[in-house]
Order: C-alpha cells, then structure tokens, then sequence
C-alpha cells in the first residue's frame, strides 16, 4: 500500500544519500509486517557491499530468500543484480573461494524449492565467471576441476537452453585459463598432463569463434601454461609457435606474448620464429623487436 511505497522510497533516499546504513536499517525493521519491495531489500544489499559489510548483505539476502519462500512473494524476490552484486563482492575479497560458490549454490537450491516460473531466478555469465575467478585466484588445490566443472555447467545449461543467458564468453575462457595458469602441480607428470588437457579443450572450444574470441590475455596465459607445465622440448617448442601463429593472425600480438615467448622458448627457436624481430646482448640478454619481426 501506501506507507509500503512511503517507507521504502525513504529508505531508498536515505541510502542514496550516502549517510550510514543504520539508519536504513532502522526503517527497514520499523516497517514490520508491512513487506519493503524488492527495490528496497535491492537497495539495502547493495549498500551493505558498497561498505564492505558483504555479511551483513548475506544475512539479509538469506531472509529475503527464506520470506520470498514462505509468503511466495515475488514482488520481495531478489532479482539477478542482486545476486552478481554479492557474488562479485565475495569474488573480489579472495577470502574464501567456497563463500563464493556457495552464494551460486544457494541459487540452483531456490530454484529446486520454487517450482513456479515467476519465482525462478536465472543468472547470467557474469555469476559464473565471478565464481571461477574466485578459485582461480584462490590457493585451493583443487581450484582448477573446481573452474572445469562451472565452465562445463555453463555449456550444459546453455547448450540444453535450460538457461540462455550462461553461454560462456572470452571472460570464461581467460577465466579457467589463469585457473590452470597459476595452479600447483603436486601430483607429477598426470596432474601436468591433465591440467594441460582443461587449458587445451576450453582453448580450442573457441576456435570457432561460437563463444567469442581469444585476445591477447587468451593467448599470453596459454603460452604461460606451456611453459610451466611442459618440460624444455620440441613439443612445447611447437606448441608454443602453432599459439604464436594464432596469436598473429588474429592480430592480438602485445609486450606481454613475446615477453612469455622469451621465458619458454629455446633463444634458437626465437630467432628462427622472430628473425630480424629478435637480438641477442652482449650479455646473453634477449631483446624483442615485434615492429621487425618475420613470421615463418
């Protein structure tokens, strides 16, 4: 009704203000069993992020959810800002990955719960690709089958149309790619090799250009993975050129390839690969000139 709309547009100028949030706090709990609307609960979580209390915004999304539940309420529901809001939010804390897949978590319960449409929240990309930031940052050991199964999530719901709005983008891709790039091989050859074989499907899943394209961080991160987790050999040799090559016919050459061209590749190679493009120092320094270089 009336004082409904009353309160929450006093409470939603009072958050605008910027003044402290206690005081939105306090308009919230005075309303009582007259529900805010969702732009206010919105308005509230957003401003406890913004102050960094991302707590306080979970505890409050928590019994917006329960109370959306029970009164089957859909003008209280969270919508979908909301929720990219406060996962980002964890995302970007680097705390604790697992807080951020649980914020995504929570989601697909809801979901389970609600069996009507109007109650149903669909996330985007965006969710998932904060999700898999979050562990690709993280120091969990197994951070990159957790970023293996989320991209995978993503092509099984966008790929079934269950949900439209997860097909899986560049930012996916650069995503699980620094996943696998910043990982801790502690189990030998196999975890390299397995590890290697995530980079290389979600790699060459966009060749096709269906899920976008690669850009210079697509192909600095995957050299980067060549050179860390295969041994000095013709093999990581050629992998690295067939990347390169990519990399120059899709124009995305920056400082940043040919400086992971230099720590991976054998200095013969480099000037056979860069020719004039390449020059070697007195003191055995490596110099790279790509407004010279000649691509075999």
């Amino acid at each position: 009704g009336k004082e409904t709309e009353m309160a929450s547009a006093c409470n939603d100028a009072f958050i605008n203000s910027g003044r402290s949030i206690r005081g939105s706090d306090r308009i919230l709990e005075k309303m009582g069993k007259r529900l805010p609307n969702s732009v206010s609960y919105n308005n509230q979580i957003c401003a406890y992020v913004k102050n960094g209390n991302i707590d306080e915004a979970l505890d409050l999304l928590s019994a917006v959810e329960a109370k959306c539940v029970e009164t089957g309420n859909v003008a209280i529901r969270p919508n979908v800002s909301t929720y990219t809001l406060v996962i980002k939010a964890l995302s970007k804390s680097k705390v604790n990955p697992q807080r951020t897949q649980d914020a995504l978590d929570r989601i697909d319960a809801l979901n389970d719960i609600n069996n009507s449409d109007s109650l149903r929240i669909d996330v985007d990309c965006a969710c998932y690709n904060a999700v898999m930031d979050a562990w690709g940052w993280s120091s969990a050991p197994d951070k990159v089958q957790r970023a293996n199964k989320l991209f995978h999530r993503m092509l099984e719901l966008y790929k079934s149309e269950s949900n439209l709005q997860v097909k899986p983008n560049i930012v996916t891709l650069n995503s699980l790619l620094n996943a696998c790039a910043f990982a801790r091989v502690k189990g030998g050859e196999g975890h390299a090799a397995a590890l290697l074989e995530v980079a290389t499907n979600a790699f060459e899943m966009f060749a096709n250009g269906e899920y976008g394209s690669a850009n210079g961080l697509t192909y600095f991160t995957m050299l980067k993975i060549f050179s860390k987790f295969l041994p000095m050999n013709d093999d990581r040799t050629e992998k690295m050129k067939n990347t390169f090559y990519q990399c120059c016919e899709n124009g995305c050459l920056d400082k940043k390839v040919f400086r992971q061209l230099e720590k991976g590749m054998p200095v013969n190679e480099l000037k056979l690969l860069l020719g004039d493009g390449l020059s070697i120092g007195s003191a055995g320094n490596v110099r790279m000139d790509k407004h010279k270089k000649t691509i075999g």
